[in-house]
């Protein structure tokens, strides 16, 4: 899922470079990273399926082809042809980013599984209580505490996943196209004047 959502984004990119007349720029920054992912796919599906062998050696391709074509591409708004090799070469490195956002994609799992985790501490508890604790006791705190430890677990995990998932749109997604261009925001009435002020000497030199 992270995966498809950060293709998404680099598309987006995309078609905005299209749709402001920056061709060189979709293709160098989109679509080379594009070729990567496409790659990349194509080696992992034999492993998980049974697909002819073809698709790693097409997939190895793509990916040489992406970062060939990061290698020449990420570099080129730089001043100096030392810079352009340079910044070819920090582009490449653009590839550890995009792997960080895809484990940024999976801690939503690692929240999954910690509170199906706690869950079953607190369901052991319970059943801990009802058993030590006799009669009507053990039942009415067992109770308590399975209601009171679900209710918490249930509101963290909540919030987690409200606040990890809006890091994922505005970090992880947002970060593949938005460039936050537009209009400078200027006030309706306001006026900034400079007044410079001289020491005046009154007839004294």
């Amino acid at each position: 899922m992270g995966l498809l959502q950060i293709i998404v984004g680099l598309i987006l990119k995309a078609y905005a470079c299209f749709r402001r007349g920056k061709w060189f720029d979709a293709i160098a920054d989109a679509f080379t990273w594009l070729t990567v992912f496409a790659g990349l796919i194509m080696l992992v599906l034999p492993m998980a399926f049974e697909i002819p062998e073809i698709f790693k050696t097409v997939g190895l391709a793509f990916v040489i082809t992406g970062l060939a074509g990061v290698l020449l591409t990420a570099g080129r708004k730089k001043p100096t042809f030392v810079g352009k090799i340079v910044g070819g070469f920090t582009g490449l490195y653009g590839i550890i980013n995009f792997m960080g956002d895809l484990l940024s994609y999976a801690r939503l799992f690692g929240l999954g599984l910690a509170s199906g985790a706690i869950c079953m501490v607190i369901n052991k508890m319970g059943g801990i209580v009802f058993t030590l604790l006799p009669g009507i006791l053990g039942i009415a705190v067992g109770v308590i505490i399975l209601i009171v430890g679900h209710t918490i677990n249930l509101a963290i995990n909540t919030l987690g996943a409200y606040v990890h998932n809006n890091r994922l749109q505005f970090v992880e997604f947002y970060s593949k196209f938005y460039e936050g261009e537009g209009r400078e925001f200027k006030p309706l009435g306001s006026s900034v004047k400079y007044i410079n002020l001289e020491t005046l000497s009154f007839g004294r030199k």
